[in-house]
């Protein structure tokens, strides 16, 4: 009975030593190939991606890069002295938006803060011309924000023309 316990152990000594040696030579076999046929393209890629990054970091190192970044800094760093009123007026001349009538805001007192409303009504125009506006005035102050913003198809206007009548309202927060 011995003999047949070393006889099993034997082998599955060597099923496991034969397993291991398969596994080992097939990932020998796998990096080998990849190495061979995969790796050189990956390899490529990374270099050329180290070469942009690097063109990437020159050009942002250059002195016009930062006088670019200086004077964006200190254009976010000042204040807009400018009333909601011309803003509003102001970003419709600039987008060709016609405002009929631009009324007067209206001043809420709130703790620390004044809100500065104004509601307006635009002339016929094309939508996008309405959406850019809206955001031209939203973008040349950042105390200013769009508090509500509607539009209808202008009845008198033939179908190809597309032209809408907008109606948005403005909010200025300003620290007394």
């Amino acid at each position: 009975m011995s003999n047949h316990t070393i006889k099993d152990s034997s082998e599955r000594l060597q099923v496991i030593t034969l397993t291991f040696a398969f596994t080992g030579g097939c990932f020998a076999l796998l990096t080998l190939l990849l190495r061979l046929f995969f790796i050189p393209g990956a390899e490529a890629e990374a270099r050329q991606s180290e070469k942009s990054y690097a063109d990437l970091v020159a050009t942002l190192q250059r002195p016009q890069s930062k006088d670019l970044r200086a004077n964006a800094k200190r254009g976010e760093n000042q204040d807009n002295t400018s009333t909601l009123a011309e803003i509003v007026k102001l970003a419709g001349d600039r987008r060709g938006v016609k405002l009929p009538t631009l009324p007067p805001p209206t001043i809420t007192q709130k703790a620390g803060l004044e809100e500065r409303k104004i509601k307006v009504m635009t002339d016929p125009a094309k939508l996008a011309d309405l959406i850019h506006f809206a955001a031209a005035v939203q973008d040349s102050k950042k105390t200013i924000q769009v508090e509500g913003i509607s539009f209808k198809r202008d009845n008198r206007s033939k179908p190809e023309d597309q032209h809408w009548i907008g109606t948005v309202e403005f909010i200025d927060y300003v620290t007394k």
